[in-house]
């Protein structure tokens, strides 16, 4: 049930900057967001990739006008035109080498650089830093590096000041 409430509250927040710009579109002009569910890897009821990605789905689809959500389960779309007019991709799907996106890098790649926005949900993060690091780099800002990356919990001990920084 926590699983749940923590996909609503990205939903309400993703929804609302959405909404902002696109309320009321028309069908055409509505913006397309593509999620990407991963292969089952746990048991029933654990990292639910296609359930979870159902869900946001859903959520945006009922309830953010001028958006229109579309999923794909079970890995990378097989069909070529599946993210064709996308506004983001968003991928929930266990990382490290068996990560969907590492055949389609060049895919990906060239999408964010004409502005499709790009996200990871959950261990979607993970990539192993030789085969996209750089990548998810560019798109998202960071990721998870296998016995580098702190999971789950990192006290940081800062000795020197912090810069000031605006955000």
């Amino acid at each position: 049930m926590r699983l749940l409430k923590v996909f609503a509250l990205v939903l309400v927040v993703m929804g609302w900057g959405l909404a902002a710009h696109a309320a009321d579109a028309p069908a055409a002009e509505k913006k397309r967001i593509v999620f990407i569910a991963g292969k089952p890897s746990h048991g029933w009821g654990q990292h639910e990739h296609k359930a979870g990605c159902m869900l946001l789905a859903w959520y945006l689809n009922n309830n953010v006008p001028g958006v229109k959500a579309d999923v794909y389960v079970n890995g990378w779309p097989k069909e070529a035109n599946a993210l064709d007019g996308a506004a983001a991709v968003i991928i929930y799907a266990d990382g490290g080498d068996g990560h969907p996106v590492i055949p389609h890098l060049k895919e990906l790649d060239a999408l964010a650089k004409k502005g499709v926005g790009v996200g990871m949900i959950h261990y979607a993060v993970e990539v192993p830093k030789e085969k996209a690091g750089k990548e998810f780099l560019d798109w998202i800002g960071g990721f998870f590096e296998t016995f580098w990356s702190v999971n789950p919990h990192w006290r940081g001990e800062f000795t020197a000041a912090l810069p000031n920084h605006a955000v």
